[in-house]
């Protein structure tokens, strides 16, 4: 039986690049939500034609298995970002992605950023 050595000092591990992630962050519109109630005492958000902001987010497409089991084939018109400033953000506001609307469905809180997943409006 033969002696195998491992030099942890050759090794190439991955490095988490902070200037990839600045290279893949994009300047997106954002649009704050509100809601207003019609003569019958409904409510439903209204947005501004104008954004409210512009946040630094980089956009990934959805590749999680318990995203694609949890929202099926609404995933092909879904996008995951990363935002990574403190931002006021929540559910139901919108971005504007390429000229198309899309709104926050999730927000899920990391230690290191938040991860927002949209859908597109229809």
């Amino acid at each position: 039986m033969s002696e195998v050595r491992i030099n942890l000092k050759e090794q190439k591990t991955p490095v988490f690049s902070h200037n990839k992630i600045e290279r893949n962050r994009r300047i997106t519109p954002f649009y704050s939500y509100g809601i207003t109630t019609d003569r019958y005492g409904n409510e439903t958000y209204s947005y501004t034609n104008v954004a409210s902001y512009e946040i630094n987010l980089m956009w990934l497409p959805i590749s999680s298995e318990v995203d694609v089991e949890q929202y099926g084939t609404r995933v092909n018109e879904m996008l995951q970002a990363c935002l990574f400033t403190d931002e006021p953000v929540k559910e139901n506001d919108r971005v504007e992605i390429e000229g198309i609307m899309y709104n926050i469905v999730s927000i899920k809180p990391y230690p290191n950023y938040r991860l927002l997943i949209v859908e597109r409006v229809r």
